[in-house]
Parts: C-alpha cells; sequence; structure tokens
C-alpha cells in the first residue's frame, strides 16, 4: 500500500482475491483518520482547495444520479461546477495536515468551516489565495488571514507553495488508480494524508514497519458490506437537481 501498487499488483503478493484486497485497504484508510487528527494547526497554515470529477463507480445502472459516462455522456462544463468535488487542504508550520473532501462545486464559506473550524489554534495566521469565502471564514473564526492576490505567487514572506505540493500529490495518486469512486475518495485522502505525515517523521527504512505497526493498533467498524454502503461526501440529492436543470 505505501509504494501505492494497484489492487491487482497488492492481491497478487498478498494471495487473497481483488474483492478481499479492496475491501480491506478500504478499512484500513477508514481507520488511518484515527491518527493525528485532534492536533491543531498552528503557526504559519497553508491553505487551498483542489476540485476532483465526481464518480459514480461501483453504483448499480438504477441508483444512478445520471446516466454513466461510458454511455457516451460527458460533462459538458468548464471551470468549476457542482460536478466536482471540493477537497479543502491545510498545512501548517510543524507539517500537520488537514485533506479533507467538504462537498461539491465551489468552496464556500461553509464547506471551508466544515474542514477548519475547531482545528485552528487561535494565535494561528492562514495563508490563502484571494477568494472571498477564506475572508468570510477568518472573520467569523476572529483568525489572521494573509491572501495572495490572483497572479502572484507570494506576500512577503508568505506563499502557499507546500500546499500547491501537496496538492500535486493527491493528483498524481488519483491518476494512478485510474478513478476512484467519489463514495471512497475520503479514504484514499486519509491514506495520502498519513503517508505525507510518515515522510515527514519516520525515517525511509522503518516506514513500512512501523506504519504496519500502527494499523495493527486501530480500529475499524465498516464491515465489508458497509465498505460499499459508505455515505457520499456531497449532496446526492442537489446534485442531481443541478444535472437536470443543465439537461447534458
Amino acid at each position: 500500500m505505501y509504494d501505492y501498487k494497484s489492487l491487482t499488483e497488492t492481491s497478487l503478493e498478498v494471495g487473497i482475491s481483488k474483492t478481499s484486497t479492496f475491501e480491506m485497504q478500504i478499512r484500513v484508510f477508514e481507520a488511518l483518520d484515527q491518527i493525528y487528527n485532534t492536533q491543531k494547526l498552528k503557526e504559519e497554515i497553508q491553505v487551498d482547495e483542489q476540485y476532483v470529477r465526481i464518480s459514480f463507480k461501483g453504483f448499480k445502472k438504477e441508483n444512478m444520479p445520471r446516466p454513466s459516462r461510458y454511455d457516451g455522456h460527458t460533462n459538458l462544463t468548464s471551470g468549476i461546477s457542482k460536478d466536482q468535488a471540493c477537497i479543502v487542504v491545510a498545512v501548517d508550520s510543524f507539517d500537520t495536515l488537514i485533506i479533507k473532501v467538504v462537498g461539491n462545486g465551489n468552496a464556500s464559506e461553509k464547506m471551508i468551516s466544515i474542514a477548519l473550524k475547531d482545528k485552528i489554534d487561535k494565535q494561528a495566521t492562514i495563508v490563502t489565495d484571494s477568494k472571498n469565502s477564506y475572508e468570510a471564514f477568518a472573520k467569523k473564526e476572529g483568525l489572521k488571514l494573509v491572501q495572495i492576490p490572483h497572479g502572484q505567487h507570494k506576500v512577503g514572506k508568505y506563499t502557499i507553495s507546500d500546499v500547491n505540493e501537496i496538492m500535486t500529490e493527491i493528483s498524481n495518486y488519483l491518476k494512478t488508480k485510474r478513478g476512484i469512486s467519489t463514495r471512497h475518495l475520503q479514504h484514499h485522502l486519509n491514506f495520502i494524508r498519513y503517508r505525507k505525515i510518515l515522510k515527514y517523521t519516520i525515517e525511509y527504512l522503518e516506514i513500512n514497519e512501523n506504519m504496519y505497526i500502527e494499523t495493527l493498533k486501530l480500529s475499524a467498524k465498516l464491515k465489508s458490506n458497509d465498505v460499499y454502503n459508505t455515505d457520499l461526501p456531497i449532496d446526492l440529492e442537489d446534485y442531481k437537481k443541478w444535472y437536470s436543470d443543465h439537461n447534458f
């Protein structure tokens, strides 16, 4: 898993079926959300958001909220739309990380709050792009805010280069998986976050052993059937209405 091997490679190496491999990985990803999840972000905190096309992979055809894209239907919108899941990514001066799916469409103050409310030390400074929703969130939470104007890379000593590097790693990971169901997107993000923290804190040769020992101590409540019924991180009814209104 740490080496980002495919389900096929992993199932062959471990000697179990692809279905069992998938179910076990999702349970591990679910459990990893427990690690380092109570720490507050401190000092300088870079925040940005990333958008990933919504996938209903694994849904039965009769339960699909829209026709399958494999049947020739595509999303015809450009830019950010309700057809994209929004991921808020934040990293502080101590490499504490938050990577959270907060809904779909352009990030609102409410969506940013889902990821960051009560997760930030009140003495911290958050550094973001020029999106108005960050300004609204910072004002509501009483936080110091530095915003990078559109077209610029930094303001004084402040930049969002670290969080952008993490977002690049997320994109590269998702490409290797050839389509992750939005139902399980947060699970995979839990693993990316955990893997990144290991790289920050553990010597390379000790990483696999450390990951194995830590995951043995965790508890995942998901049963096999629960894996396929994980709640979507988006409002499905709102998505259906949006899709219907656009007449794709």
